[in-house]
């Protein structure tokens, strides 16, 4: 290891230690992925880089490229998949542990909640997603027209 100097941080090599793609059936690989999701979000972009077919920018993501991505590769489909059993999963588990601390659970409220946790991200992910792109598309034909005005 290099001598630091006292003003010196030293890095940490947090980059993915995965030589495979994650297994639908492996629960390892679920725990992977929460680990990824809340402490190296970066980390599912270099596996997307490096197992998916690459990283496509939301600028350049629209619903019928989306929809051939998910069709062509099996990789990200697997991960959108695992990602949904994910979303589901973790608060039933969650929440019967604490039922099981003596906590009580209205199991009713937990399936509403859960599934309008589901329903409104995607609605506000494919809205704002959108949006944003429109957006960002349209800012960035109008400055390329005007750069091409101004020459």
């Amino acid at each position: 290891m290099p001598r630091l100097t006292p003003t010196e941080v030293p890095r940490l090599d947090l980059a993915p230690k995965t030589n495979r793609p994650l297994s639908l059936r492996n629960p390892l690989d679920y725990l992977r992925l929460l680990y990824w999701v809340f402490y190296f979000p970066q980390a599912l972009r270099w596996y997307v880089e490096t197992f998916g077919g690459g990283y496509i920018p939301t600028y350049e993501m629209n619903p019928a490229r989306g929809s051939k991505i998910l069709r062509d590769n099996p990789v990200q489909r697997y991960l959108l998949l695992q990602g949904l059993v994910l979303t589901v999963v973790t608060p039933l588990v969650i929440c019967f542990g604490l039922e099981q601390l003596g906590v009580a659970i209205d199991w009713g409220g937990v399936a509403f909640g859960v599934a309008l946790g589901v329903v409104f991200s995607v609605v506000f992910g494919v809205a704002f997603g959108v949006a944003a792109g429109m957006g960002y598309g349209v800012v960035k034909g109008d400055q390329k027209g005007v750069e091409i005005r101004e020459e």
